[in-house]
Parts: C-alpha cells; structure tokens; sequence
C-alpha cells in the first residue's frame, strides 16, 4: 500500500478516536468510571489498529486474515449503538468484542492460514492481551453504570 494513503488511513483513525472520545466523555454526565471505561477502550482499539496495520497479527501484516479484526470493532460498535452507549450496554459491547477478538485467531487457526512468519504463540499473548483491555474497559463501565443507578435511586 502506497505510504501516502496509509498515512491518510491512520489520520482518519485517530480523527474518529478523537471525535468518539470528546462524544461518549460528553455523555458521561461527570461519571470518572465511564470517562476511564473510554479511555481505556479507545486506546485499546487505537492500539489494536495500530499494531495489527503495521505489521500483523495473523503471519505478516499483508496476511487478508487480519483484515478479520476489522470484526471486532463492527461487534463492539453494533452492541454499543444498539444500547445507546449506555454504561451498561457498554460492558457487553466490550464482551462482545473480547468474544470476537478471542475467535478471530481461532477461526485463523482452524482455516489453515498461512502462519509461518508469526509462531502461533505470538497470537495468543496478543489475543490475551486484548480481550484483557476490552475486560479492563468493561469492569469500569460496570463500575460507571453502579454509580448511575445509585445516582437513580
């Protein structure tokens, strides 16, 4: 991919990470655990994108099975719009995604891809290390929607 455009990709990320973190932090209505249930989730997808953009996951970064990861961020988007970003639909936004970033190297594994550039061990450290930030970002959203319904009360 010509270096023009993935620096261009790489802006529009980091512009859309900006503009969905100044968004939900505008919702957060002064809850700290939600403001920190985005950050934590935002650099794990800035991360996530980052990493597997530069140089893979799944074998080299030319490898079309990273482009599966793309799956992770879809869950998590669909779940989250779905429950209006609501603290507690953000804790299964984030299980969703924790769930589809564990299955992604285990459909990769299991359809045979080429993995002869990364051992296989590689993917599941970085698969822990993922679903280990979407369950961090989680229990702070679950913190975030305790102190809301207390708020209710």
């Amino acid at each position: 991919m010509d270096i023009l455009l993935q620096f261009l990709i790489l802006g529009a990320f980091i512009a859309g990470v900006v503009a969905l973190y100044k968004f939900l932090v505008s919702r957060a209505g002064g809850n700290p655990w939600y403001v920190w249930g985005v950050r934590v989730t935002l650099i794990g997808a800035f991360l996530l994108f980052w990493v597997n953009g530069a140089v893979g996951i799944i074998g080299h970064a030319d490898n079309d099975a990273n482009m599966l990861y793309g799956v992770v961020f879809v869950v998590g988007a669909l779940i989250a719009g779905i429950t209006r970003f609501r603290a507690m639909g953000m804790v299964a936004a984030l299980g969703g995604m924790a769930v589809a970033q564990a299955l992604v190297p285990a459909i990769a594994v299991a359809a045979q891809v080429d993995l002869t550039t990364h051992w296989s061990a590689d993917m599941v450290w970085l698969t822990a290390f993922w679903c280990a930030i979407w369950a961090g970002g989680a229990l702070l959203f679950r913190r975030a929607g305790a102190l809301e319904l207390r708020a209710d009360v």
